[in-house]
């Protein structure tokens, strides 16, 4: 019981010293830990995301707990542990700072969908296939306008400029909203 609550009391620490070092913190279990950095690209966020583990690694309290980073993905869609897709990199080890071609960083992606939730759906009609159609779509459209506006939306705050983050990700959510009500309502 006294070891259980001692766990207890370094993982809740460990969330902690991320969510003080900028991660927000999506998900967390004893074997897994998933972050959002809020970085514009993948070097920079896995960069970040080895910075912050070496951060904590470097506290006496974490010296024995091993922290990497495993994957990354550009965008995510989540549920829980069963449900979730996303925009994934394939390789961080392919990652560089020079300038990639445009095919180079597409051969690096892939579009993992794990939804638990399809095997409860009804086997006419296709139905599964289409919920899956339909989960691609909007991840790739997601990621799509992400990419185009990535600008806007992820805006850092500069004291010279009155803050807009909150505008640009309302804007952000708003168009996604109008997708979903349009298009994806009249796919399913």
């Amino acid at each position: 019981q006294i070891l259980s609550n001692l766990m207890k009391k370094m993982f809740t620490q460990l969330l902690f010293e991320y969510q003080k070092l900028g991660a927000i913190v999506i998900y967390a279990s004893c074997t897994r830990i998933i972050i959002c950095t809020k970085r514009k690209s993948v070097i920079d966020a896995v960069s970040y995301a080895r910075y912050v583990n070496e951060c904590i690694r470097n506290k006496e309290l974490f010296h024995g707990v091993k922290l990497e980073v495993e994957t990354c993905w550009e965008y995510l869609l989540w549920l829980d542990t069963v449900n979730y897709g996303g925009v994934k990199v394939k390789n961080l080890d392919n990652l560089n700072d020079g300038d990639q071609g445009e095919q180079d960083e597409n051969d690096n992606r892939e579009l993992p969908l794990r939804f638990n939730l399809a095997k409860f759906l009804p086997a006419v009609a296709n139905i599964k296939d289409t919920f899956y159609d339909v989960l691609d779509n909007y991840i790739q459209t997601a990621f799509d306008y992400y990419q185009k506006h990535s600008e806007e939306i992820v805006n850092p705050y500069e004291p010279s400029q009155p803050l807009e983050t909150e505008d640009n990700y309302e804007n952000f959510t708003d168009d996604l909203a109008k997708y979903v009500r349009s298009d994806l309502a009249h796919t399913l």
